[in-house]
């Protein structure tokens, strides 16, 4: 089925209109999980979760977003090799597969610890033909090397999957003792030994990102990066002043997410 027109977005009774057309005729006519192409990429689309009802009924998701990554992205990476990107916290591997399909990027890494996500993210990637172009790696980042306690979200978005260890996730959850998922998290600078490169990095931990940026601070300073990390607003502050700590100045936000850059 072909996607609502963009206008629709952004009148609000024609989004609910759109939205509720599309979610039944999904639901008279769909697999709870069925493929669609959108924005040039076939996509396995879950009926209940946020991003693939968009998906399927818009047809985009979060195009301001990538766009402005991507701007950035393109600003710094100044010399003959395409840049990296990392998709930290892929969830279905969305930023992945559109950044793969851009051409702008080289070597693409994406990395997200649940097993439900990453079930998605494979498929994904084999859907476009990327299995090759995206490295995944099965597994949370953070400040050490651990086992994290992960709560998978609820039903309806389960990007907001979060880890129920310290105080960083800025998250509260009553998910039973029976639904919490154990993951392994590493830190990136354990992983990846790259220097002189350019580099764009999406990092949504859902509160993990003081976490996730103190395990990769060898690599933030050790190569031009543009970022797009998605800060809760009580951690605006701390998480400015640890990137500014390695050369990060802001470049401005798009809701919760907050845009950086090293470049001189």
């Amino acid at each position: 089925m072909f996607a609502a027109p963009p206008s629709f977005q952004r009148v609000e009774p024609l989004r609910r209109f759109a939205r509720s057309v599309w979610k039944t005729y999904a639901r008279a006519f769909k697999p709870p999980h069925f493929v669609e192409k959108r924005l040039g990429a076939y996509w396995l689309l879950d009926q209940q979760n946020i991003i693939d009802r968009n998906l399927f009924c818009f047809g985009v998701w979060e195009q301001a977003e990538i766009d402005r990554l991507q701007q950035l992205t393109r600003s710094i990476a100044k010399g003959p090799d395409k840049p990296l990107f990392l998709d930290i916290g892929s969830h279905a591997g969305f930023y992945a597969v559109v950044m793969a399909k851009s051409g702008l990027f080289g070597r693409v890494m994406a990395f997200e610890p649940m097993p439900r996500h990453l079930a998605s993210l494979n498929a994904n990637l084999l859907l476009n033909g990327l299995t090759e172009a995206v490295d995944v790696y099965p597994m949370a980042l953070s400040d050490k090397a651990a086992v994290l306690r992960f709560a998978p979200g609820p039903v309806g978005n389960r990007g907001m999957a979060h880890t129920i260890d310290g105080l960083s996730t800025g998250l509260l959850t009553d998910t039973p003792a029976s639904e919490i998922i154990e993951v392994k998290a590493e830190r990136l600078d354990d992983l990846v030994n790259v220097r002189g490169a350019a580099a764009g990095v999406k990092i949504d931990v859902e509160g993990h990102e003081e976490s996730t940026i103190n395990g990769m601070i060898d690599f933030l300073k050790g190569n031009t990066c543009a970022l797009q990390v998605e800060i809760l607003p009580e951690a605006v502050e701390r998480v400015t002043k640890l990137l500014a700590s390695c050369g990060y100045k802001p470049q401005g936000n798009i809701g919760l997410d907050h845009y950086f850059h090293n470049a001189g």
